[in-house]
């Protein structure tokens, strides 16, 4: 299953400038890294918040993920499954179903 998680800055005041940067920076370089979990990252272009596409089979897999991140320092994730389309428009017709058969 995979997860888009958006990341957002949190407790940056409670962290000094300089501290925030590295926490920054490291979370930058273990992105470029790479990770087999992480399929995708995004970091938004106003350099605010980012996006990451996480492949997961729980809960606490993608936790696990998301605690190894840098930024779980001075970051909050909001996390949501994806699916395709393929599976959406399989959801749509079975709820299409449904309605049909209660009249």
């Amino acid at each position: 299953m995979q997860f888009a998680v958006i990341g957002r800055p949190d407790n940056m005041s409670s962290v000094p400038p300089p501290q925030a940067m590295a926490i920054i920076k490291a979370g930058f370089e273990f992105l470029s890294a790479g990770h087999p979990k992480i399929k995708a990252s995004y970091p938004f272009a106003d350099m605010t918040d980012g996006v990451l596409i996480i492949e997961a089979e729980s809960g606490d897999e993608l936790n696990a993920v998301l605690g190894s991140l840098p930024f779980t320092a001075i970051a909050t994730y909001e996390a949501h499954a994806i699916g395709t389309p393929q599976g959406m428009l399989q959801t749509i017709e079975k709820a299409q179903q449904m309605m049909a058969q209660r009249g």
